[in-house]
């Protein structure tokens, strides 16, 4: 067997759009707003700026989250202009 066989990357689905997102029920409403504020933390506890370029599409108005990905951005990573525009966006809303 091959160094590295039988092992898998586990991860979870790319979240696209809220669970349930017209759904007013109590209780999904209540794990709604948990999932989307357990995925917030770990996108701020993650050293991957990917992780929080990719949920700051989704929380465009997070200054948190964009401050985040501009610290875990390189000087020179082109994608910084995103998330200053982003950042700059959020404070002016």
């Amino acid at each position: 067997m091959r160094a590295g066989a039988g092992r898998h990357r586990h991860r979870a689905p790319p979240v696209r759009r809220p669970a349930a997102p017209r759904s007013t029920a109590p209780g999904i409403e209540e794990w709604r707003t948990r999932l989307e504020v357990a995925v917030r933390e770990a996108v701020l506890a993650s050293s991957r700026p990917e992780h929080a370029l990719r949920h700051g599409e989704r929380a465009p108005y997070d200054a948190e989250i964009h401050e985040h990905a501009l610290r875990l951005l390189g000087p020179d990573d082109t994608r910084r202009a995103i998330a200053v525009g982003r950042l700059t966006a959020a404070l002016h809303h």
